[in-house]
This record gives structure tokens, sequence and C-alpha cells, in this order.
């Protein structure tokens, strides 16, 4: 049995995570009126997406296991994937301006301040 590291037990790769850390680091000087906790959160979640969706991206790009440019999608994952968190904490937040929220449950359950009252 091999000693390898984190990585090697949770099936990442340190070029990937480094990428994606950077990419992450990166986009956020595009999103705007961030605490300091959605910063990290948003961070957390870009680096998450490039070590997991990478490998789908190279092989939908058929792509080789370690293939030069791999270390580049992951960083471009890394920047797509938090700015998608930024997009859905914005939709939710304008639903729920607009009186609409989503309520846990089989399917999707929309509810209306129209309909509660």
């Amino acid at each position: 049995m091999s000693s390898g590291g984190l990585g090697e037990v949770l099936g990442l790769k340190a070029g990937i995570l480094v990428a994606g850390f950077v990419g992450a680091i990166a986009s956020l000087a595009y999103m705007r009126d961030l605490t300091p906790v959605r910063a990290l959160f948003a961070i957390i979640v870009g680096t998450g997406c490039a070590a997991y969706v990478t490998p789908l991206v190279m092989g939908w790009l058929n792509l080789q296991d370690g293939a030069t440019g791999e270390n580049a999608a992951a960083f471009i994952v890394g920047v797509v994937g938090m700015n998608l968190v930024g997009a859905f904490y914005k939709g939710g937040e304008q639903l729920r301006a607009r009186g609409i929220t989503l309520k846990p449950g089989p399917g999707l359950q929309v509810s209306d301040k129209d309909e509660d009252e």
C-alpha cells in the first residue's frame, strides 16, 4: 500500500488544485460586494469545481489524463465555477426580493408571497 498524501486519497492532483485556486482568486476581482466569508466560500467552491470538474472537461475535449493544458483547463474551471456560485446566489436574492422562495421537498416547490397570505 502506498503512502500517498491527501490528494491521492481524494483522487486529486496538486497541479489542478493550485490552478483552480489561482483561477478562483483571480475571478474575485470581478465579483462585487463580497463579504470575507462569501469570498472564502467562493474560493473553496471554485477550487473544488476545478478539482472535480477538470477531469470531465478533459474527457469532453478528448485529452489524455495529464495532457498539456490540463492546468489551464483547471484555471478556467476555477474561474467559471466560482462565478456560477455567484450567479446562483444573486439569482436567489432576486427571487427572494420578488417574494418567491424555493421550498425543500420532492421536486421543485415554489412559494409566492400572495399564495402564503
